[in-house]
């Protein structure tokens, strides 16, 4: 993959923040996701697309709605967590 778009890479940023916030391993993530640590960190530097139902497993993994990772600008306040929501 020779170009990043801006898109991936935001997605990419968002996971590590949101990983190193909760700090969590590459491993850890990876162990809990069923994706290797690898492609983890190639997602993160931009390097690597994700399909939706993998982001839905890093995003349940990482305790945040999937639009957590794909929203534009800053995030309002609790958007990071579910809250009392159960995850499914």
């Amino acid at each position: 993959m020779d170009e990043q778009n801006p898109l991936q890479t935001n997605v990419g940023v968002r996971i590590k923040e949101r990983r190193k916030q909760v700090e969590m391993t590459l491993d850890e993530l990876a162990e809990k996701t069923g994706l290797t640590a690898s492609f983890i960190s190639q997602v993160e530097r931009g390097k690597a697309n994700i399909s939706l139902n993998s982001l839905h497993t890093v995003a349940k993994a990482l305790v945040v709605p999937v639009f957590y990772f794909v929203a534009e600008g800053d995030l309002p306040e609790g958007s990071h967590t579910f809250g009392q929501q159960e995850l499914s």
